[in-house]
């Protein structure tokens, strides 16, 4: 894994890259749809009630949306690079696009591409901001979810 200094602003710029490779696979479980609901407090019945998202023509439980935003971390591929020099780093916006239905069952993954980033020397700080993608393996590859996300890096003294 390829180190990069917070403080090096050219290694920093040198980040921005297409779309790689998609990461592992996330596979959402009736349970955990349901765990999320009970937490959310969204008893929504096409995702708690198995007989009436079938009635809807689903094949299972549809999982919440913000469900599969929560994993975005987790489906796209480990980064190759490691930045050194960083107290705290944290989300700070997010958009997203659904695409299509996310159910109980399927193979979810994703990749993500670096598409802006935006330095600050003198504040020592630095945001990355990466565009995601989304997609159901076990359907035929198809986008579920798209969307920007941006993250705040904040430089040791």
């Amino acid at each position: 894994m390829r180190e990069i200094d917070a403080k090096n602003e050219k290694e920093i710029r040198s980040l921005k890259s297409g779309y790689g490779d998609y990461g592992i696979i996330w596979v959402p479980t009736r349970e955990q749809i349901l765990k999320f609901a009970a937490e959310n407090k969204d008893f929504t019945l096409q995702h708690v009630d198995l007989e009436y998202a079938r009635n809807l023509g689903h094949p299972d439980l549809v999982a919440h949306g913000l469900l599969v935003l929560s994993k975005i971390t987790l489906l796209r591929p480990d980064p190759t690079f490691e930045i050194a020099g960083v107290k705290t780093h944290s989300g700070t916006e997010t958009w997203g696009k659904f695409r299509g239905w996310v159910f109980a069952g399927d193979e979810v993954h994703g990749r993500e591409s670096i598409t802006d980033i935006v330095y600050s020397a003198n504040r020592r700080k630095f945001f990355i901001t990466s565009a995601f993608q989304i997609r159901i393996r076990s359907r035929d590859n198809k986008l579920a979810m798209e969307g920007t996300y941006k993250v705040l890096y904040e430089m040791l003294d």
